[in-house]
């Protein structure tokens, strides 16, 4: 839910400054907020599918967990990649 919220601010953002400064073609906006879409979600949803592979995975689960229960600090490392920075 996060990232569609964060993805219309970017797109709306893209549309504003579209409409203010008539210079960018459509295709220009297009690619720019598709460019500040990628560098926005590109490596949480990496992440996240990483993770699901892990947890999907008994063997890798089960050897995670252990780590995690281990090293306790790295859970909150983890959890970051997976969550935006707040939107501004």
């Amino acid at each position: 839910m996060a990232m569609a919220i964060h993805s219309a601010k970017l797109a709306s953002e893209a549309i504003l400054d579209y409409y203010k400064n008539n210079e960018n073609s459509r295709e220009a906006m297009e690619m720019e907020y598709q460019k500040k879409w990628k560098e926005q979600f590109s490596s949480r949803l990496r992440m996240g599918r990483l993770l699901q592979r892990v947890l999907l995975s008994p063997g890798l689960s089960s050897f995670a967990q252990k780590i995690i229960s281990t090293f306790p600090v790295l859970l909150p490392k983890i959890i970051a990649k997976t969550h935006g920075k707040p939107i501004v």
